[in-house]
């Protein structure tokens, strides 16, 4: 077992961490000014973590990938469950939680067995049907975040 290798994991992930931590924070703050745009722009920020990740094999790359990742990390352990608070009245969160995350959950599994397959056949099509997924995401957002303007 090559230890230096086990310590670099485990630093990323520290650093990975911390910036998840920060991107939540930030992301948070701005969600109370501005609404559920703010989710939308970390999605398509976070959706240039793959490019740098599988189509540029560098550290640097990779770091750069890792940090994009955690900022959307952040930005959604934040800002998920104060956007379903805000759009669903209090009687009915619970289930909207359960119902909401269930299908996150279940949308998380189907695409990283997506992109497991894709993995192994074509790095360019894993980055098309990730970054693509990211920005339909951030379109259905803006959606969800001008209807709720509305109301």
């Amino acid at each position: 077992r090559d230890w230096r290798f086990v310590s670099a994991v485990s630093l990323l992930y520290a650093a990975v961490m911390a910036v998840d931590a920060l991107g939540a924070l930030t992301f948070g703050a701005l969600f109370d000014r501005l609404g559920l745009s703010v989710l939308a722009a970390a999605a398509v920020v976070s959706a240039l973590f793959a490019p740098f990740v599988f189509l540029r094999p560098s550290l640097p790359w990779l770091l750069g990938g890792a940090g994009l990742w955690a900022l959307g990390m952040g930005a959604q352990e934040s800002v998920f469950k104060a956007a379903i608070a805000t759009l669903v009245p209090k009687a009915e969160r619970a289930r909207a939680y359960g119902v909401f995350f269930g299908f996150f959950g279940l949308a998380w599994w189907l695409g990283s067995t997506a992109m497991g397959w894709l993995y192994g056949r074509s790095l360019g099509g894993l980055v098309l049907f990730s970054v693509t997924t990211q920005l339909a995401a951030a379109a259905v957002l803006l959606a969800v975040g001008h209807r709720a303007a509305r109301r």
